[in-house]
C-alpha cells in the first residue's frame, strides 16, 4: 500500500481554526485533482486530513496510480499551460485560486518513491518541445556500457522486441551487471518524450523489480560457492572479466 500526501501550508504563516481553508475549497481542489486521475482515481482512499497543516491523504495499492499522481504535479509544476489536457489545466487553475493567491503553497509526496514536489506559484512559461512520462517494461539486460561511456546506461531488450537505452547509476549498474542476460527485469523508467514524433530521446532507471527467481537463487549460489569473484568488483566491466577468467 503507498501513501500519498497533499501538505498545504502557509507560506509566512500557520493554518488554524480561524485561519484555514473553507471546506468548500478543499473540496472543488479534490474533484479537480480525481478528474484528472481518471479511471485510477477509484484506486484512491482518503484516510486522514491532518488539521495541523490541511494535508489530504490518500491511500492506494496501484503503482501505476502513484506515477500518474507524480505525472499530474510535475506536469502542472511545469506552468506549461498550452501543453496541459484540459482537465490538469483546470486542477492548476484551482491550485491557483484556491491556493497560491492566498498565500498557501502546496508540497505533494508519496511513500513508493520519496518524492517531493512543492508547488507555490504558477507563472507562464516559455512552450517547451518535449515532456517525461514515467512507464514500466519488461526485458532483458543485453549490454551494459559503464566503462565506455562517461554515463553508464543498459541496452535492454524485451520480449517483444523493442530495444531501450536506459541511463543507469554507478549503483544500479553493477546490481544489473548480475542479471546480464539472464533474467527476466520489470523497469520502471522515466522518459523525456519529443513532442514533434513521440520518441524518447532519454530514458533514466528509476528502479527495477526481478521476475525470475530461480536465477536471482542461483546467481547467490554461486557467490557463495565462487564469492572470491565478487570481491572488490566496482563496475560491470570488472564483474564480467571476473567470471571469464573462472
Amino acid at each position: 500500500m503507498y501513501r500519498c500526501k497533499l501538505q498545504i501550508e502557509g507560506n509566512n504563516r500557520k493554518l488554524s481554526n480561524e485561519d484555514g481553508i473553507n471546506i468548500k475549497d478543499l473540496t472543488e481542489l479534490l474533484s479537480k485533482l480525481i478528474r484528472c486521475l481518471g479511471d485510477k482515481a477509484a484506486t484512491f482512499t482518503l484516510i486522514d486530513i491532518e488539521n495541523s497543516s490541511y494535508s489530504p491523504t490518500l491511500d492506494t495499492d496501484d503503482e501505476v496510480g502513484v506515477d500518474k499522481f507524480n505525472e499530474i504535479h510535475e506536469a502542472v509544476g511545469d506552468n506549461n499551460f498550452k501543453r496541459l489536457p484540459k482537465y490538469e489545466k483546470d486542477y492548476a487553475i484551482a491550485l491557483n485560486k484556491l491556493l497560491f493567491e492566498k498565500g498557501l503553497h502546496i508540497t505533494v509526496s508519496n511513500t513508493r518513491d520519496e518524492r517531493k514536489i512543492k508547488l507555490s506559484s504558477l507563472t507562464k512559461k516559455e512552450d517547451k518541445n518535449y515532456y517525461y512520462s514515467i512507464t514500466s517494461i519488461t526485458g532483458q539486460v543485453q549490454a551494459l556500457y559503464g566503462k565506455v561511456e562517461a554515463n553508464p546506461h543498459v541496452f535492454v531488450r524485451t520480449s517483444n522486441g523493442f530495444e531501450y537505452s536506459i541511463y543507469v547509476t554507478r549503483e544500479q549498474e553493477l546490481q544489473l551487471s548480475k542479471f546480464y542476460k539472464n533474467a527476466n527485469i520489470r523497469f520502471r523508467i522515466r522518459s523525456r518524450i519529443e513532442i514533434a514524433n513521440g520518441e524518447a530521446t532519454q530514458s533514466n532507471l528509476l528502479d527495477f523489480t526481478l521476475l525470475n527467481d530461480k536465477f536471482y537463487n542461483t546467481v547467490q549460489n554461486v557467490k557463495k560457492e565462487y564469492g572470491d569473484i565478487f570481491d572488490h568488483i566496482e563496475d560491470s566491466a570488472q564483474l564480467l572479466q571476473n567470471l571469464r577468467n573462472n
